[in-house]
């Protein structure tokens, strides 16, 4: 029976191990005292609690050894305070019931968590009683509990108010396993969420929440996402490291993991290309009570946490388990909320794993907070390509290649035998999409040319088999930034290769008054030794003789106004162009002839043998019609 009765500041509830039948006993009778988390102080009889509970078997010696000599105990009453105590008084209140007659107490699947940390703290094992409360519930979480979905599910969720001596007790880590291991069967196995063993179908014992689970058809992959979705981000960290040791496809973790942060933070839109229509407030924002900024300050750390251990499991799933628009929209949320340096670390190198997958409308992040350097993140895409870089020197490593790209030759890197070939595919589709970047950021007034030119200059020569598309940025990088000096247009047209830039567009460097001269120069002088290599190696020596076409001096004057004769070079490509199309022809015209002439050879041979062998075949007939005859 309880007695609930003031104490001082405190409600004093007394009990007593009398039936319900008999008189309450009086205050007088109780001689111990017990605080529970300085809420409310118990008036309880001794005996019957010593005999069950091995922590106030101990405080009360300490209290005992504490009390003045001229006390004398049987007319004393002890107090004892319990701090951090998990449940709290109610929790408190049960074990005591259990203490006087153990009968009072039901254990159901709404209070075995609470009743089993209980049991716990205060150290009711078997040593202080046969059939002890540890006992007791251990055998009601392993036969009871753990066999079952929808009780899994709601004993882990108990266990929010009192996680340290939860995780002590061992019974997140064990729902966890139990929902991992169901969680992981076929689907095409389980009629029903709330399935059980064959001996162990208790989905009646979880009340409302299992009716409302087994409703649902695990006829996907996806059928857990809803009851894993309403727990906290610390109970659902747990859940998800057990279904990753339980082999769950990885893939569907990660959208899993998705759903979850979209469920837990509401206040963030999901668009086609990212985050958008935020009503989130950031942390300082004026117009607001103290609190309501303190509410968002709790608010906000909780969204960090959420997204930050989202970011934490994604990071130990396998490479390119998410797809690379979706890390793109994660990194998105992880500004927005302000996440930790290595929270957004971590999301950039799982997106720059996977580059190679990305298109030119997810890596078009526009800077947040707008800087008035550049509209684009144009530093957030140089650190995805040397994160790509470093795992690509990794993958050759692995396959026992040299590990530096850079180092690596042209021939080495198109060879079809290579084990690299995936490496080398990965590469050319990041540099095809680092040229269109480069291309569409170029436009923007405030971008510095420094940038660009670290941009242009982060992935190896290797990424590009043409450099039109590097060409065509900086064409628009020239244009749309015509103040810079001629020092920094030559650095950056330093970034392209000319060897690399085909005859269209050494044609367009000629006509571009954007350029600078030496640059120009460069480009003729490199486009006309390609072709001397290409006639060198295609025609009989006999036209490699002839006179080459070189170069007029007009070509390398200069206009009244300094500017160099661009019109001149222009006619020089185009000429060097005829004469080598007129010299293939050449080389075609001889090669026919020779093989006419061989064929008619040919001919002539054989009507010689054919004449001969009519010839040799008519003189050996005629000495045998001779003889027959005689």
């Amino acid at each position: 029976m309880i007695q609930m009765s003031p104490l001082g500041d405190s409600p004093t509830t007394s009990m007593s191990s009398n039936s319900v039948h008999e008189k309450r006993p009086t205050h007088a009778s109780c001689n111990l005292e017990v605080g529970v988390n300085g809420e409310e102080v118990f008036r309880l009889h001794m005996r019957p609690l010593l005999s069950r509970c091995g922590l106030l078997v101990m405080l009360v010696k300490e209290a005992n050894a504490m009390r003045p000599k001229e006390i004398e105990p049987a007319k004393s009453v002890l107090t004892v305070e319990l701090e951090n105590f998990p449940g709290g008084p109610e929790a408190f209140e049960l074990a005591a019931k259990f203490c006087y007659n153990e009968a009072d107490v039901a254990i159901t699947v709404s209070n075995v968590a609470t009743l089993r940390c209980v049991a716990e703290f205060l150290q009711m094992t078997e040593e202080y009683g046969k059939g002890n409360l540890l006992k007791k519930t251990e055998s009601f979480l392993k036969h009871e509990v753990f066999w079952n979905w929808n009780d899994s599910l709601a004993v882990l969720k108990t266990c929010e108010t009192f996680l340290v001596v939860a995780e002590k007790a061992d019974i997140i880590q064990r729902c966890a396993n139990a929902l991992a291991s169901r969680a992981s069967l076929s689907p095409d196995t389980l009629s029903s969420p709330s399935f059980s063993s064959e001996s162990h179908d208790l989905g009646a014992s979880s009340g409302s929440n299992s009716s409302r689970s087994s409703s649902k058809s695990p006829m996907s992959g996806n059928w857990w996402f809803h009851d894993f979705s309403s727990l906290s981000v610390y109970l659902m960290e747990r859940v998800v490291r057990a279904l990753i040791k339980n082999g769950i496809d990885h893939k569907n973790l990660a959208k899993f993991l998705l759903h979850y942060l979209r469920s837990s933070i509401p206040a963030l839109k999901f668009g086609a290309y990212g985050v958008f229509g935020s009503t989130f407030l950031s942390p300082g924002c004026s117009g607001r009570s103290s609190e309501e900024e303190i509410s968002q300050k709790h608010t906000l750390r909780i969204q960090q946490d959420v997204i930050e251990t989202v970011v934490d499991l994604l990071s130990s799933l396998q490479p390119r388990s998410a797809s690379c628009r979706s890390l793109f929209s994660l990194l998105r949320i992880a500004v927005v909320l302000s996440a930790s340096k290595a929270c957004r670390k971590e999301i950039e190198r799982m997106i720059g794993v996977q580059l190679d997958k990305a298109t030119l409308d997810n890596i078009l992040v526009p800077a947040l907070p707008r800087r008035s350097s550049s509209l684009y993140d144009v530093d957030l895409i140089v650190r995805l390509a040397e994160h790509f870089l470093q795992d690509q020197a990794e993958a050759l490593a692995s396959a026992g290649l040299t590990q530096d790209i850079d180092k690596r030759s042209e021939h080495e890197m198109t060879s079809a035998q290579d084990a690299s070939s995936p490496v080398r595919t990965a590469l050319l589709r990041v540099g095809e999409l680092i040229d269109k970047y480069l291309a569409e950021v170029a436009a923007d007034s405030h971008l510095k040319p420094t940038k660009f030119r670290t941009l242009a200059e982060v992935l190896p020569d290797t990424a590009r088999n043409s450099s039109d598309g590097l060409y065509r940025a900086v064409e628009i990088f020239l244009e749309a930034h015509p103040n810079l000096s001629i020092t920094e247009a030559t650095g950056l047209c330093k970034v392209i290769n000319l060897q690399k830039l085909g005859v269209e567009a050494c044609k367009r460097v000629a006509q571009n008054t954007k350029f600078p001269a030496s640059f120009v120069l460069q480009v003729v002088l490199v486009h006309q030794n390609q072709l001397r290599s290409v006639m060198d190696g295609c025609i009989p020596k006999e036209l490699q003789e002839m006179k080459s076409c070189k170069p007029s001096k007009e070509m390398y004057t200069f206009s009244k106004d300094g500017r160099l004769n661009r019109q001149a070079m222009v006619v020089h490509l185009e000429c060097s162009n005829f004469e080598f199309m007129v010299r293939q022809n050449q080389e075609l015209k001889t090669n026919l002839k020779k093989i006419h002439s061989r064929v008619a050879e040919l001919e002539s041979t054989y009507k010689r043998l054919r004449l001969e062998m009519g010839r040799l075949f008519r003189a050996k007939r005629r000495p045998k019609t001779t003889n027959v005859q005689q």
